[in-house]
């Protein structure tokens, strides 16, 4: 049903993140200051977006939602149809030259992403999918696209925790509490192209106490198609819709936290008590 669209994702994701390689750990940062803290974009983010949206505005016009430009289209229509874009996920890897960094597209209806790719320039590791079509990674070493399946993992010794945020000490401290090693986690401050290793089955979780729906929109449908369960934040609540609907109904453009894991028992454990532990959760809340 939405092939016609996922290779139209596909292809321009590719063209995105040719158009970044151009810059990548070349270009100077461009402040911008946040409201929480300091941030930066460069002249490619810049650039990037504006290929994207262009391209999907000339083939669907249609709404398109993304990081440095906003909402360009109407409001109403895109609480049906919509395109969520990220030029570039991970710009302070990509401006210092550090290769975990990806293009993040999805088109979502009712407020659900139902196709996305992200696509990691440096590797040209480009991971998709498409609602009940599976997720796949096209890779230059494959001669054909790989089925990727989450993880099965349940040991924590054994377990692979991507986290990203504001309190990434706290949360790495809160680890030893409950009895995480510290060799499981990673910190790539990439969110596309750690959801995207979630759905690979390289990690097990990826966390963020504070991400936009930009970051995550591919992400979803690529977990979801995998086996994993949808996206959601701290207090169990679906990403999609609700935070589109928050966005686009109330204005409210506040960012939350999120959880992709492989299976949901992995929220309550080991990921509940680590929340806990570090003051992200009440002790009380449950999903």
């Amino acid at each position: 049903m939405y092939q016609e669209r996922l290779e139209f994702i596909k292809k321009l994701a590719r063209t995105a993140g040719r158009l970044t390689l151009e810059g990548f750990g070349k270009c100077d940062q461009l402040p911008k200051d946040g409201p929480d803290g300091y941030d930066i974009a460069t002249v490619y983010d810049l650039r990037t977006e504006e290929l994207v949206k262009s391209s999907i505005l000339k083939a669907f016009n249609e709404p398109v939602l993304g990081e440095e430009e906003g909402l360009i289209g109407d409001r109403d229509t895109a609480q049906h149809k919509m395109w969520i874009v990220d030029p570039i996920d991970g710009t302070f890897n990509y401006q210092r030259g550090l290769p975990q960094y990806g293009v993040s597209i999805a088109y979502c209806q009712d407020g659900i992403p139902v196709c996305g790719a992200i696509y990691l320039p440096v590797l040209d590791h480009l991971y998709y999918a498409t609602r009940g079509g599976g997720t796949f990674l096209d890779r230059r070493d494959a001669a054909a696209p790989i089925p990727l399946q989450v993880s099965q993992e349940r040991e924590w010794a054994r377990l692979v925790v991507g986290v990203a945020g504001q309190d990434i000490a706290g949360f790495a401290a809160a680890c030893a509490k409950v009895g995480l090693p510290w060799r499981s986690l990673r910190f790539y401050l990439c969110a596309v192209a750690c959801m995207a290793y979630v759905a690979a089955g390289h990690m097990d979780i990826f966390t963020d106490m504070k991400l936009n729906l930009w970051d995550c929109a591919a992400g979803d449908i690529i977990v979801r198609e995998a086996g994993g369960p949808e996206t959601f934040d701290y207090r169990g609540v679906p990403i999609f819709p609700e935070y589109i609907n928050r966005r686009l109904c109330l204005g409210n453009t506040d960012k939350f936290s999120i959880v992709a894991a492989a299976n949901s028992d992995l929220f309550r454990a080991p990921l509940q008590p680590i929340l806990v532990a570090a003051g992200l959760l009440p002790s009380q809340a449950s999903r």
